[in-house]
């Protein structure tokens, strides 16, 4: 039966339409290039037109390669663009990608604009990796290990949209790919690798000290995710049941934080602290069930059972503290707040992974950025050689001036020469003396 506890949740993929890239890219090499050149990236655009045949199918994380198919197809987008200028302007190539909204799926988006292409890719990458992560068996140890991997790999993948991709679609951006959604996606799948964390540290059998504080950390993630929720720009995109489960689990993390806190506080014989402690698990238990109970029975029966467990945690204590303790109850604001511990990251796609030379493509067309680029250093070089050498002239006219000026270099022939009709007298009688010197 699942629990409060034991539900997490996966995204959808984004449906992808047809789209013909290969006719509208060999157009445009044959107006760019030359037939020959087309002729050459044919077999390229063949591979590329498949692949995307492939990534339209790839909605399962069941599909062991089905993340691998996408990471491939994104490095071949990346070919793509450095080589074709893909847009609505004439002269450039007239591709359009259009895709459905992974959370409205009846709403489709199209753009003449690779980086929404690439925002699509990505997204249903990060979606099959949480998807994957479901799958785990997260009642082993190896299970949680694995699923929180994969969490922590979904969370860098829609780190990498939010960065690279988002902010370059075109306006209206589509929800789903904006940055908004990829930030809160972000989070809140590295908030299921923190909880992954937590459950693999309760089998592993860890002290009540270090579960408190991997449940504070949870319960923080979860309050995070939350308020991303009721974002002005996403406030009612997502299905009411989402918004629920993150509350949910955002209450049920603090309830478990102040029962592991209650266990340190028995096991440093402090069970006044500990009554305390359980008081507050119990009145926060209230708002707890309330949120459980819109959300299904089955996780009101969980909510109920861990209700059950404080009151006869707390039973206990209070019996034990007015029979043996005769301690004082303090307020629960009067104990030390328990620090949050975070132990996940978002693990971005490798570099590697992102390399568009590995796939090869296009070897015989020169980059169009790179074109540009070197058509711009040529025009540098150009300006500056024709700067230096008009520079170089106006030098030496000057140099002809001067030298005429000082009757150059017509006196030091006169010198070499040293005749007495070449020389003023002066000038004799002074180099006379030079001479004499030595």
């Amino acid at each position: 039966m699942p629990t409060a506890q034991s539900v997490m949740l996966a995204i959808h993929c984004k449906k992808a339409d047809t789209v013909d890239l290969k006719t509208p890219l060999l157009t445009y090499i044959r107006a760019t290039y030359s037939d020959r050149e087309a002729d050459d990236a044919a077999d390229d655009l063949e591979r590329i037109q498949a692949l995307r045949a492939e990534v339209a199918l790839a909605q399962s994380g069941s599909q062991p390669s089905a993340r691998d198919t996408l990471m491939k197809y994104y490095r071949c987008l990346c070919a793509i663009e450095t080589r074709f200028p893909i847009s609505k302007e004439k002269g450039h190539a007239q591709v359009v990608f259009s895709w459905f909204d992974a959370f409205r799926p009846t709403r489709r988006a199209s753009q003449p604009n690779i980086h929404f292409e690439k925002a699509a890719v990505l997204f249903n990458s990060g979606a099959l990796a949480s998807q994957a992560a479901l799958g785990s068996d997260r009642t082993s140890a190896e299970g949680l290990t694995a699923a929180c991997k994969l969490f922590q790999e979904a969370s860098g993948t829609f780190q990498l949209l939010r960065e690279a991709e988002s902010a370059k679609t075109d306006t209206p951006r589509p929800l789903d790919t904006g940055a908004e959604c990829a930030g809160l996606l972000e989070k809140l799948m590295l908030t299921q690798a923190q909880e992954c964390v937590y459950h693999k540290a309760v089998i592993d059998k860890k002290s009540p000290n270090v579960l408190a504080r991997l449940a504070k950390q949870a319960a923080l993630m979860y309050e995070e995710v939350e308020r991303l929720f009721a974002a002005p720009a996403l406030a009612g995109y997502f299905d009411k049941s989402w918004v629920q489960h993150v509350s949910l689990k955002a209450s049920i993390y603090q309830v478990e934080e102040l029962i592991q806190a209650s266990r340190q506080q028995r096991a440093d014989d402090k069970v006044n602290n500990e009554i305390a402690v359980l008081k507050e698990a119990f009145a926060r238990l209230q708002s707890t069930r309330r949120i459980a109970k819109a959300i299904s029975t089955e996780m009101a029966d969980s909510v109920n059972r861990t209700q059950e467990l404080v009151q006869q945690l707390l039973a206990r204590a209070e019996k034990d503290n007015n029979s043996i303790y005769l301690m004082k109850v303090p307020s629960f604001p009067e104990l030390p707040p328990t620090p949050g511990a975070l132990l996940v990251k978002a693990a971005p796609p490798p570099a590697p992974a992102l390399d568009a030379a590995a796939e090869h493509l296009f070897t015989g067309l020169v980059p169009e950025a790179s074109a540009r680029a070197l058509s711009k250093y040529s025009e540098q070089v150009d300006s500056l050689l024709r700067g230096q050498l008009e520079r170089l002239a106006g030098a030496t006219d000057t140099a002809r001036l001067r030298l005429r000026e000082w009757e150059l270099p017509d006196t030091l022939q006169a010198m070499d020469a040293r005749t007495s009709a070449a020389l003023p007298e002066a000038l004799q009688r002074e180099l006379a003396e030079i001479e004499g010197i030595g």
